[in-house]
């Protein structure tokens, strides 16, 4: 049987990179989010065509954020 420890470090280990990436994706986001009352305004009135057209599955520079899948019958070592 694996100790909690081990079950950890491998939980760790297969989610590190991922989580990193996330982190990344979010903090590049934030830094736009800055625009003022002028660009805020834009943003929001072009919000909605922007999330149907990702929800779409056109903008493949985020398919790997929202299109992610975990197979839960591989096992892991």
């Amino acid at each position: 049987m694996r100790s909690i420890e081990d079950a950890l470090r491998t939980y760790e280990r297969l989610r590190r990179a991922r989580t990193e990436k996330v982190v990344a994706f979010g903090d590049r986001n934030a830094k736009g989010k800055a625009l003022g009352p002028v660009g805020a305004f834009f943003r929001d009135a072009m919000m909605p065509f922007v999330l149907r057209h990702i929800a779409a599955g056109y903008d493949q520079s985020t398919g790997w954020l929202f299109g992610h899948h975990i197979d839960w019958d591989t096992p892991v070592g």
